[in-house]
């Protein structure tokens, strides 16, 4: 049982590494060279791409205690590298699809965008990437992804309808700012809810 725990987040953990790889490689491959944009993205994939299999060894690989303690503060600062990865992350999904006026906005007025991101961080992605305990089975994780998603595109929907009733003279970057944290509220209740139901489950 010991040795089967041990081998659980192998497949996370390439399938996440192969994804910053496609992630690395479309910004080598379509990003101009010393682009002050997309280099952010390019050191941060680059970070998730050593930090990430590390970190995973680091929780799963039964590390014995006195060495555990000894690399506890390499282990904060490798989860709040993870969780700021996570973030960059984001802008570079607005980048890869042309979205500049929201990667702005993320990037730019991104003081409340980053407190619900932090909060979403910890109920879905964290789980996701196994970042933290307890760890979850595929299961409770597909019914945590399909709660988040369904409830940030209602979010959507909602910011989109807020932005239509606010008056004339606001312009765009404050209505996509409303559309983001409109996204961002609802995906953190969706969460909350999936999360909730995994560990009434588990239960």
């Amino acid at each position: 049982m010991a040795e089967k725990e041990k081998q659980k987040p192998v497949g996370r953990v390439i399938f996440w590494e192969a994804a910053a790889a496609y992630g690395l490689f479309r910004l080598l491959q379509n990003a101009p060279a010393q682009d002050p944009v997309s280099l952010p993205f390019t050191y941060n994939a680059v970070f998730f791409l050593a930090a990430y299999p590390f970190f995973a060894f680091w929780k799963f690989a039964g590390v014995p205690g006195l060495v555990k303690f000894i690399l506890f503060p390499v282990g904060i600062l490798l989860r709040i590298g993870l969780l700021v990865s996570a973030y960059v992350w984001v802008g570079y999904f607005f980048w890869s699809f042309g979205r500049l006026d929201l990667l702005a906005v993320w990037a730019h007025r991104a003081v409340i965008p980053a407190i619900l991101f932090l909060f979403l961080y910890i109920a879905w992605l964290a789980p996701l990437w196994g970042t933290r305990r307890p760890d979850m089975g595929f299961g409770d994780l597909a019914r945590l992804t399909l709660f988040t998603l369904a409830a940030g595109l209602v979010g959507a929907l909602m910011g989109r309808g807020l932005q239509v009733s606010l008056p004339a003279d606001w312009n765009e970057t404050s209505r996509l700012w409303i559309l983001l944290n409109c996204t961002l509220a609802a995906s953190l209740v969706g969460a909350w809810v999936g999360g909730v139901g995994s560990k009434k489950k588990g239960d």
